[in-house]
């Protein structure tokens, strides 16, 4: 780990993250049982995204990553942190389990794709909207959320902090924020342009949850 983390900081002169490029989630008894496994130990991918390092070293949704250079695999937020700190171009030894045969698969991880990657605003500069954790719309938030084809518009807030200004506004994982004070939303960037923009007094967003779109006043 250190030794990537010096040749990220030598050749780029920051540390860039890996990126598997799956989708994950945290086994339990009941997943467990309906996939036909014997145990609960691992993480499960419940999708691999296009041409990214998992789909290119053969890993499939369905699979269950049990190691890691041979360390064993707890729970998502472990798998995702060591993924990270081993950085992009490390390459990866991944032991899982497809159909109770064990496998393992050499993975070079890549950057986290720029269209991919999810922008946290927890800043209090942010005030009604500080909290939420927001991603472009593209096939692999709308496929993770359930997001039907047709819509094409706006960023996908991807969670929500407890406690905050965005939990308390009733703002929710999978909400699609289409406008801030009547100005289109299309990517992160028009998203803190409009907010900036918003400064001053109340802020209204254009909301779409569950099939249908509203509106929604935030007060400063």
């Amino acid at each position: 780990m250190a030794h990537s983390i010096m040749n990220s900081l030598v050749k780029h002169g920051k540390v860039i993250r890996g990126w598997l490029g799956v989708s994950i989630q945290d086994l339990n008894q009941g997943l467990a049982k309906a996939m036909g496994l014997d145990q609960t130990i691992g993480v499960l991918v419940s999708e691999v995204a296009e041409d990214g390092p998992a789909q290119k070293a053969g890993i499939k949704r369905g699979d269950v990553i049990l190691k890691i250079n041979g360390k064993q695999v707890n729970n998502t937020g472990q798998l995702r942190s060591t993924i990270a700190s081993l950085g992009a171009g490390a390459k990866v030894s991944i032991q899982y389990v497809r159909n109770k045969k064990e496998k393992t698969s050499t993975v070079e991880l890549d950057q986290l794709p720029e269209n991919l990657a999810a922008h946290s605003f927890f800043e209090k500069d942010y005030g009604a909207l500080s909290g939420i954790t927001i991603a472009p719309l593209n096939d692999g938030t709308k496929s993770k959320f359930q997001i039907p084809d047709q819509v094409n518009q706006g960023v996908i807030i991807t969670s929500v902090k407890d406690g905050s200004p965005s939990q308390m506004a009733n703002l929710r994982p999978g909400d699609i924020i289409l406008e801030i004070n009547r100005m289109e939303v299309n990517s992160v960037d028009d998203f803190r342009d409009a907010y900036k923009k918003s400064s001053n007094g109340d802020t209204l967003l254009l909301v779409y949850r569950n099939g249908r779109a509203y509106y929604l006043v935030l007060k400063k």
